[in-house]
């Protein structure tokens, strides 16, 4: 048997384009097991790729420094309501420290030290300090705004779609928390990212909404430079995103593999129009 993979971060991505959302669709082959990918538990430390992390370190400050904020907050997440606290002072504790150039502490040996630069004044580190003291604060104001009764971090999300050429759709996701509160369940995601994105990090806690099976009272952003808080909505159609097959031209074009290919006509037409805007 054989079934397709599809992800909300790729759907997110796709910018409503349906050529885009076909081609990064992954065949599977066997029977797609729902207990199995539920059940999964994520840890930052066992599951972390370090020869991907070298990879995005050759690459790009920003996104190694959000990866490294974003697991050090699944660490915090991962204790019990009552280790909060402790959890959140070990992290200030440890970004003191850190800012200070010294790596003894024991969060900076599991998450920080094999991955930064000798120097202080690196941007990378720089960055590091910032993106996670800005989210423990916001993580902070929210276990102070809510009466929280559990929290689940890295939740397993998955809702099975009708089909695509015959075979079945599993649509992915992992959200960073699902926590539960007296008044309802909220789904909480940290970012780290240019704010210009908020639109997509709106979808795709809409997207999370939609293939969580429980009631959902709140959507939530937690970021560096802001908490905001998303009205749930009661459905999703995911299925015209794999029925049509349109080409719909924008900023997606710029990691789409038919750009390299030159080999869509709508995103050729998308980029003259823009090289004439930007001439006249």
């Amino acid at each position: 048997m054989t079934w397709y993979q599809a992800n909300v971060s790729t759907l997110v991505n796709s910018g409503g384009c349906g050529r885009k959302v076909h081609s990064t669709l992954q065949l599977r082959n066997g029977t797609f097991d729902r207990d199995i990918y539920e059940l999964k538990k994520y840890d930052p430390l066992k599951d972390k790729n370090l020869s991907a992390l070298h990879r995005e370190a050759r690459g790009s400050d920003t996104r190694l420094s959000g990866i490294i904020s974003h697991d050090i907050m699944q660490w915090v997440l991962s204790g019990s309501i009552e280790q909060q606290s402790a959890r959140i002072n070990d992290v200030n504790e440890c970004l003191q420290q850190v800012s200070k150039q010294e790596y003894s502490h024991f969060i900076a040996q599991d998450f920080i030290k094999d991955l930064m630069p000798s120097s202080i004044h690196d941007a990378r580190i720089q960055k590091v300090v910032e993106k996670t003291a800005g989210l423990i604060r916001g993580w902070k104001r929210f276990l102070d705004k809510f009466e929280i009764e559990n929290i689940v971090s890295e939740k397993p999300l998955v809702q099975k779609i009708e089909t695509h050429s015959g075979i079945d759709v599993f649509l992915l996701a992992r959200a960073d928390a699902i926590v539960e509160t007296v008044n309802g369940y909220i789904i909480v995601e940290f970012k780290t990212g240019s704010c210009t994105h908020i639109d997509d990090w709106k979808e795709q806690l809409l997207m999370y909404n939609a293939l969580f099976v429980k009631k959902v009272y709140k959507l939530v952003i937690i970021h560096p430079n802001m908490n905001l808080a998303i009205e749930p909505i009661e459905y999703m159609n995911f299925e015209q995103l794999f029925y049509s097959s349109d080409e719909v031209p924008g900023q997606q074009c710029n990691s789409c593999i038919h750009k390299t290919e030159s080999s869509c006509e709508s995103y050729t037409n998308w980029e003259q129009s823009n090289v004439i805007h930007l001439m006249y």
